[in-house]
């Protein structure tokens, strides 16, 4: 850690790069940097390719942006048919249950009525 804490105190006294170095939290803060491998010819050519992926960026945030629509408009899509499916589930978990509750309803002259009593009448001929 020491030999590129000395690696930048070399490169600031250059005037390679100018920012402030914090010790304490052991990081260095660019604020200005000399620029290498450009000769100020290209830098139009550089203007150019920045350009042109600024607008190729453009376009694909804007498909990013279409797809999470759609991802957002089929979770909604998804939520509500589960919503649904689970209402016609409990439907018929209680019809069910009021079905045999029915079926199992007591009579109060001394028989079991419904599917019960048609099997005890079978169990009593078996």
């Amino acid at each position: 850690m020491r030999d590129l804490e000395d690696l930048i105190i070399d490169c600031m006294y250059a005037g390679i790069i100018k920012g402030k170095l914090d010790q304490h939290e052991q990081r260095f803060q660019v604020d200005w940097a000399m620029g290498r491998d450009i000769r100020p010819g290209q830098v139009a050519e550089m203007a150019k390719v920045l350009a042109a992926w600024c607008e190729r960026s453009e376009i694909l945030m804007k498909a990013i942006q279409e797809k999470v629509q759609l991802a957002n408009i089929l979770h909604e899509q998804h939520a509500k048919e589960t919503k649904e499916f689970e209402l016609r589930v409990e439907d018929i978990k209680s019809n069910l249950k009021a079905a045999m509750e029915a079926d199992m309803a007591v009579d109060f002259e001394g028989g079991v009525v419904g599917a019960f009593a048609e099997g005890a009448a079978a169990n009593k001929k078996g």
